[in-house]
């Protein structure tokens, strides 16, 4: 499902100014776990946390632009 949806964004997501919980940090470090085609994601201005960050930073690899 995740690739499917990484296509479906054209290997972008933009998630800019979104307020992200622990929960959205959570299912958005496991769609990052299985996408291999997403190219760019814009995390700016969301206000991660610490643990949010702990979560997603083993997957940012994946991404040519962050």
């Amino acid at each position: 499902r995740a690739e499917a949806l990484s296509q479906a964004f054209g290997g972008e997501l933009d998630l800019s100014h979104t307020q992200m919980d622990q929960r959205a940090c959570e299912q958005l470090a496991l769609f990052l776990e299985y996408s291999e085609r997403l190219t760019e994601l814009d995390l700016s201005h969301c206000k991660l946390t610490d643990h949010c960050m702990e979560l997603l930073l083993p997957h940012l690899h994946k991404t040519q632009t962050l």
